[in-house]
Order: C-alpha cells, then structure tokens, then sequence
C-alpha cells in the first residue's frame, strides 16, 4: 500500500505542472515519471534499510543468499527507473539503443517474481520497520502486484498504445507513434496515415468523349 501511494503521489506530482501549464497533457509520461521516483525511492531503501525492512520480507528458504538478493531487487528497481525516465533521443548519443520499453518489459517480470515475498509476508503475518499496516493489509499486498505490472507496461509504452482500432506505429514512449500509421515527423498524420503537407487531390477533369462512344 505504501508503494502505490508513492506510486499516485509521484505521478500527480508530475502531472500537475502539465495541467497547469495547458500546452501538452500526457497521463503516460506522467505515470511514467511517477514510477520512475517511486523506484529510485525504493531502490534506495533497499540499501539503507536492507536488513530492518527488506530481509524480514524473504522466505527463509533463501538463507545467506537473502541480502544479497534483497540488494539484487534495490538494483534493479533503480536501473528500471533509469531506462523508465531517460529521454529517448539520450540513448543514441550514449551509443545504446533505445531501453524504455525492455525497461518496462524487465520491471514487470520483476514485479511478478517480487509477489514471493508478499505472500511470505501474508503466510507469516508479521510486520516489518515502517510497514506496520496490519494483517489485513499484507492479504491485500499480494492482490496488488498485478496493478503494478500493468502500470509499468502501460508507462513504457510496451500496452495500450494502439486508438481507434489502429495498430501502433512510432510511438513517442518507446520510438514508435501511440495513434498508429507513420511517424508524424515525417509530415504523416498520426492518426491514418495521410501526409499533410501533400494531401492526396481528386482528378476534377472531365471524361474524354472519344473514350465514352
């Protein structure tokens, strides 16, 4: 629970000066920024809190190899964050290609392994530092991975990407446009295809007689 309200929080906080400003109103992009924050957070916390908050969450049989997974998880939640939130015109002058949406695909497969410590900690009922939600609450935890995972795939750009029925094309989260149809860029409308700048124009001359006898 504490997570997703992180997880509002942050993605309001990014949509709001959008709202605001008027000029451009992106969910995504702010629901993208928003996971991002909420990651480098946790993944942080991995790290400071790794043995009072984190390791109470690993089921025993992991043994000695629990912290360093616990700081495996807060790595990789930082590193997700990363690739979630880098301008994607970045990757290119960094000589990599364009991770946002493997960033996606990456932090929902972790997102279900993750869901093993959420039921151990519904299996055990015991609280950890700064978690004290109750019992219920730790039921509930596991239910709530799914959200994540679909927050995630929605952020990067990897699902629900195609409108009115039109197969995505080059979308502004991933490189490939949400409305489908070519790049706008390129003077192609977004949402058929057509290009603006040279619209397709109707024959308005008349038939040839000689053809018509």
């Amino acid at each position: 629970m504490s997570f997703l309200v992180l997880l509002i929080a942050a993605s309001a906080l990014a949509y709001v000066p959008q709202y605001f400003r008027g000029d451009r109103r992106d969910l995504r992009m702010a629901m993208r920024h928003g996971m991002a924050l909420a990651l480098l957070f946790t993944g942080t916390d991995h790290f400071v809190n790794d043995e009072v908050r984190y390791l109470p969450m690993m089921p025993a049989v992991f043994g000695a190899t629990a912290l360093p997974l616990v700081w495996l998880s807060g790595a990789a939640e930082i590193a997700g964050a990363i690739g979630l939130a880098m301008p994607l015109h970045w990757w290119p002058r960094l000589g990599l290609p364009k991770l946002r949406r493997p960033a996606g695909v990456a932090l929902a497969v972790m997102f279900a392994v993750l869901v093993i410590a959420n039921i151990n900690m519904a299996i055990e009922g015991a609280n950890v530092h700064g978690l004290e939600f109750g019992r219920t609450y730790l039921i509930i935890r596991p239910f709530l991975q799914p959200l994540f995972i679909l927050w995630a795939l929605f952020a990067a750009g990897v699902v629900g990407t195609a409108r009115l029925g039109v197969a995505s094309g080059f979308d502004r989260a991933g490189g490939f446009d949400s409305a489908g149809g070519v790049d706008s860029a390129g003077g192609v409308d977004r949402a058929g295809g057509v290009d603006r700048a040279h619209p397709p124009t109707l024959d308005r001359r008349p038939p040839n007689r000689s053809t018509m006898a």
